[in-house]
């Protein structure tokens, strides 16, 4: 689920753990794909995954929610710009 940056205050209330995973965009993401299913699995089900939207470690971390059926969000950049992407960070 890609969520905005107005739709925070909904998600924070939501029930369980928010783990961010996020890391380089430079990683070849089907590297991270068994690391990340090794983290993902180690969270109780009701845990969510919080990830930016970005190519490596966020892709990863996507295609492993979405295969083990676990919630994930992406929050994007608002913008390609610094301010964006400072913003999108600290949602995560």
């Amino acid at each position: 689920m890609n969520k905005s940056i107005s739709s925070v205050s909904s998600t924070r209330k939501r029930r369980g753990k928010t783990i961010g995973i996020v890391g380089s965009s430079k990683v070849d993401y089907n590297l991270a794909i068994p690391l990340i299913t090794d983290i993902v699995k180690s969270y109780p089900q009701d845990t969510i995954f919080i990830s930016g939207g970005a190519l490596g470690v966020d892709k990863a971390t996507r295609i492993v929610c979405e295969q083990l059926g676990r919630e994930f969000i992406e929050y994007l950049p608002s913008s390609r710009s610094w301010e964006g992407f400072k913003t999108r960070n600290l949602l995560i």
